[in-house]
Parts: C-alpha cells; sequence; structure tokens
C-alpha cells in the first residue's frame, strides 16, 4: 500500500506513522517549507494518549507532555472559585512534539490541486492507494472529497498566544504546576486560561 498525505502538523504526522505501521509506504507532502513553525500548544486528551500509546509513540513524546492535573477557576478578580480534576490531560508543545515524531519521515514541499472532479498529484508517474487531507480545518482535500457537504467555521477560545518575557516571568512563581488556571472574564462563562509550558513561556 502507498499512500500520500498532505499538511505535516501534528494530525499528519501522527496518520503518516500510523499507516507506516500498518506497512505503508508513505509520502508526506506540505505546502509550506517548514509546516511545524506555526502554533505554540495544544490540549491532549486521554482519547489522545491512549491512540499514541497505541501506535507506540507515546514514550517519544511524554517527556514533552505537561500533565494537567486541575483546572482552577477564577473570577475576574483574581478570587479562586472552584476546582475540576481531570485525567490523562496533558498540554504539548507543538513543535517539539511534532519533531519527536518524525523519526525518518521527510517532508516535500508540493501541495495537491484540483480541476474539477480531478485531483493532481506533486508526480503523476506515482499511483497512490490512500490519500489523506491534513491541512488544517479548512482542508482542501477534504472540501474537495466532501464536495456536497457545507464548512462552517465556529468560535474557538482555545488559544490566543504567549504572554511577554517580562509578564511570564512576574507571573510564573504564582502558577501551581500541573495546574491550568481559568480566569472567568464574562457572565457567560467564557474564560481565560493561563497554564506554564516546558520553555519557561506562558500560554493563555
Amino acid at each position: 500500500m502507498r499512500a500520500i498525505i498532505s499538511g505535516a502538523g501534528v494530525a499528519g504526522t501522527i496518520l503518516a506513522n500510523a499507516l507506516t505501521h500498518l506497512g505503508a509506504q508513505v509520502d508526506i507532502i506540505d505546502s509550506h517549507a517548514n509546516s511545524v513553525a506555526g502554533g505554540y500548544a495544544f490540549l491532549l486528551l486521554d482519547n489522545g494518549v491512549q491512540g499514541l500509546k497505541l501506535l507506540g509513540l507515546w514514550d517519544s513524546v511524554t517527556p514533552l507532555c505537561i500533565q494537567i492535573h486541575t483546572v482552577r477557576y477564577f473570577d475576574a478578580d483574581g478570587s479562586h472559585l472552584s476546582d475540576c480534576a481531570l485525567q490523562e490531560s496533558y498540554i504539548v508543545s507543538r513543535l517539539p512534539f511534532i519533531r519527536a515524531m518524525r523519526h525518518q519521515q521527510t517532508v516535500v514541499q508540493a501541495k495537491l490541486t484540483f480541476d474539477g472532479d480531478r485531483m493532481i498529484l506533486p508526480d503523476d508517474d506515482i499511483t497512490y492507494d490512500v490519500v489523506a487531507g491534513c491541512e488544517g480545518a479548512r482542508s482542501p482535500t477534504r472540501a474537495w472529497m466532501n464536495s456536497g457537504l457545507t464548512i462552517f467555521s465556529v468560535g474557538s477560545y482555545e488559544l490566543l498566544g504567549l504572554l511577554s518575557p517580562t509578564e511570564s516571568t512576574v507571573l510564573r512563581p504564582h502558577l501551581a504546576p500541573g495546574h491550568m488556571h481559568k480566569f472567568l472574564s464574562s457572565e457567560s462563562g467564557l474564560a481565560m486560561g493561563v497554564v506554564a509550558l516546558h520553555s519557561g513561556d506562558i500560554l493563555y
């Protein structure tokens, strides 16, 4: 079996490992020269952990994962409201996570293109049994494969960026290890989450 994956981020890298585990020859392409440079971190929940264990990848990424034992909630004034215990939940820095799973994978800068009902591959001399679109939420490959479906945007408040080095230095001593701190900012329940990464940066 030969497969091509468009998109070399978290999803594409994990899928490449899964297909390789099944004995496939996998080619990975990405439209960007350095696909792992974007993004800061993401939450890895129990089902993701179990999937990585099944693929034999968990040991490679464990040192990069910060376990979140508890989410601590505060009101807008900083007063502690409540705690919520979590099981097998981690926050992971994106770039080291992908690099740890790359192993011998090589990514070629290229992209799939489409002409009506025809998909145009980077190399017409290769026949693929599997084509996968892992380019992100607005994957053009998945949109082409599912042309009858409606794709719509939804609000997401999971990630804004990193605090400045000065703000991080001030805040870091007040963050309990293994906790995500959420500060409620409206009566609707919208909250800002704050957590420290292995790099020492503060993610919010």
